[in-house]
């Protein structure tokens, strides 16, 4: 078939994404494949959207894969439109790379830009207060990991961080079966819960001095986002984006205000409206001490800890979503889960309602394969990890076939990892949910053991994922109680996983999965 032909009778999805790809080359043209020198190295625009792009046409196959390989450097793992930006795909030394080059490959710029252009850091405010804000981050930002990586990252940290949270404790409430919003859970006010029986409920202060938070959160995070991402304007005239940009606004303040009454208490000034500081987190204390020591406004430490509160939450409250849809609709994976957990997760099975006893979080991790195989599907399904860096100075790599490939300097490398997880030479049946795909059986112990193997949901090299310790540990936890303590079934009837549309890392569902929850019921 001629290549007209077969664009003429592609679909038109991927008309579209053709058509945006040649505006994409036209705009590189005329606005050059480099940004300007400024004193941090800005993202460019167009970087995420070749990531997009390049991950697009590899999935699709096809026609688009043929055109990509155009784009292929000595028909090995690197790609590239430009020389301005190399795209690593299946790159075996992606991590060895993004690892011992780190002086070379650099990660601040990028940061900074997602702070700028998507976290509203420089909104209503000077160049002056703009140049204030980026000397003070320059000094503070290497601290400032230390606190997150003590609790994100390291096993105890974690750990003690989930304990804290009482998830079987929440769990138990999952649902509050109560009629009246002021008498329910936040977490309930936007799911459209039925109520099918009475309980009881507890209010939640930090909702009720920030009732909109959760709304503005996710209004934030969907509607805005992307576009943000890919440099659309702020003064775009579509009013869901308004609506987005104004609930950023107003998490933006929620979290100054936040930062502004942790310093007071900290300073043993009074605290705006008498607010009770004693549950502050740990890693909120030690940053604000940091930006403290070096002098960041206040309002700069609130606008920063946005994105933190943003990766805390954003991507782990979408896999949890996705990784119980999948344990409950699969058919046989749910008795079987139960029965691994049942363990180290001790429900009283006689108390009303039942609750959860005792609660072994690392056996979660340890002693629960099938369990974390499941997960690490569930990254492999739904999330799509990307390492970016800038290139300050040359970088020399190998491209797979042998053959040397320079990675000039001024220009960007990025490796879109969540491409490889849907190619059927690597994952037999990629679209299909498989529980024990990443199931081995250890040579020394002979134990069944979940790892994984080229999987990168976290990225990789020096930046990758602060938090992936406490998020995998979290998801576990949660997945874990809920099925102790809940039933569920579809409430059409038949089990039907939601569609799944590009997200922020993690792929969202493109409707609502309506389920019907009961307390579980033990023989």
């Amino acid at each position: 078939m001629a290549v007209t032909d077969a664009i003429s009778s592609a679909p038109t999805s991927t008309k579209t994404l053709a058509a945006s790809m040649l505006l994409l080359l036209l705009t590189r043209i005329f606005y050059g494949g480099s940004s300007r020198k400024k004193r941090v190295t800005e993202l460019p625009f167009w970087v995420p959207l070749e990531i997009a792009a390049t991950a697009y046409f590899i999935t699709a196959g096809g026609i688009m894969g043929r055109i990509l390989s155009l784009f292929r450097r000595n028909s090995g793992s690197v790609f590239g439109f430009t020389s301005a930006h190399q795209v690593l795909y299946d790159f075996k030394d992606v991590d060895r790379v993004m690892t011992k080059q780190y002086k070379n490959l650099e990660v601040f710029g990028a940061g900074w830009t997602l702070l700028v252009r998507v976290f509203g850091m420089s909104a209503n405010k000077t160049k002056a207060e703009m140049d204030e804000a980026l000397d003070k981050m320059l000094l503070c930002v290497k601290p400032l990991y230390r606190p997150v990586e003590q609790i994100f990252v390291g096993e105890q940290g974690a750990n003690a961080s989930v304990e804290r949270a009482d998830v079987p404790g929440v769990t138990i409430e999952l649902v509050t079966f109560w009629t009246l919003k002021k008498d329910s859970k936040g977490r309930e006010w936007s799911a459209d819960v039925c109520v099918v029986a009475p309980d009881t409920a507890e209010a939640n202060d930090l909702l009720d001095r920030n009732p909109r938070l959760l709304d503005d959160f996710w209004k934030f995070d969907n509607e805005v986002f992307p576009l943000l991402v890919i440099g659309v304007p702020t003064w775009l005239p579509v009013r869901a984006f308004q609506e987005g940009l104004a609930a950023r606004a107003r998490c933006n303040r929620a979290m100054e205000d936040c930062y502004r009454r942790i310093d007071q208490w900290q300073n043993g000034l009074p605290v705006d409206d008498g607010a009770d500081m004693s549950d502050v987190s740990y890693i909120a204390q030690e940053r604000n001490k940091i930006y403290s020591t070096h002098g960041m406004p206040v309002w700069a430490r609130g606008r920063v800890d946005f994105s933190l509160l943003w990766g805390q939450n954003a991507n782990s409250q979408a896999l949890a979503f996705w990784f119980v849809a999948y344990i409950y609709s699969t058919p046989d994976l749910l008795p079987e889960l139960r029965r691994e957990v049942a363990d180290f997760v001790k429900v009283d099975a006689n108390s009303s309602p039942p609750r959860i006893t005792s609660f072994d979080i690392p056996a979660l991790s340890h002693s629960c394969p099938l369990l974390k195989s499941s997960l690490f599907e569930t990254y492999r399904m739904a999330n799509e990890a990307t390492t970016i860096r800038y290139v300050r100075d040359a970088v020399t790599v190998e491209d797979g076939t042998g053959k040397q490939v320079r990675l000039r300097p001024d220009s960007w490398v990025s490796a879109p990892h969540g491409a490889r997880q849907h190619d059927p030479a690597v994952y037999p049946e990629p679209h299909r949910f498989v529980p024990d795909r990443f199931l081995e059986t250890d040579g020394e112990t002979g134990r069944r053991v979940a790892r994984y193997g080229r999987l990168k949901p976290w990225g990789s090299g020096h930046g990758m994922c602060k938090g992936r310790t406490l998020a995998e540990k979290e998801i576990l936890a949660i997945a874990a109680s809920v099925m102790s303590l809940w039933d569920m079934e579809p409430a059409g009837g038949e089990w039907k996983m939601p569609g799944m549309r590009m997200g922020t890392g993690v792929m969202c569902p493109t409707e609502d999965m309506r389920v019907v929850l009961r307390r579980r019921v033990f023989a």
